[in-house]
């Protein structure tokens, strides 16, 4: 299962960066994000990318205990790695990886209603660069 767990975060690399600045940061805007600056977002989108971070931030603040919030904050300020400090929580629940997996993945698709194809397609190519240097 934890195996299962580590390969369900790897499909959720795409939107890592976008969406693991609410646990680091409390409030920032959408274009406070470098890969986000890269797509150009209108005033519009921005506010709505907001939205998806703080109703994300709002449902992990419900699922993980805040002993794991310090845990996964703690990682993600040295590696600046969604995955790693996600994966860094090691007494996560069943229940739980469940809960954060169909968050991100309504988080995800939220974003991608927000965004362009042209959008789409350039963070998905900005994502695939970053994976690719971090090897």
């Amino acid at each position: 299962m934890k195996r299962f767990f580590h390969l369900g975060l790897l499909g959720l690399a795409a939107t890592a960066t976008v969406m693991a600045a609410p646990f680091a940061i409390a409030s920032a805007s959408a274009q406070s994000f470098p890969i986000l600056e890269a797509l150009d977002l209108t005033d519009e989108q921005q506010e709505q990318v907001q939205n998806i971070f703080q109703d994300l931030r709002s449902d992990l603040d419900t699922i993980l205990t805040d002993a794991q919030q310090s845990q996964f904050q703690e990682v993600y300020r040295e590696s600046q790695d969604f995955r790693a400090a996600a994966t860094a929580i090691d007494n996560l629940t069943d229940d739980q990886k469940a809960e954060i997996r169909a968050a991100m993945q309504d988080s995800r698709g939220e974003l991608s209603g927000v965004l362009t194809a042209a959008q789409q397609a350039e963070l998905r190519s900005l994502m695939q660069e970053r994976r690719q240097n971090r090897r």
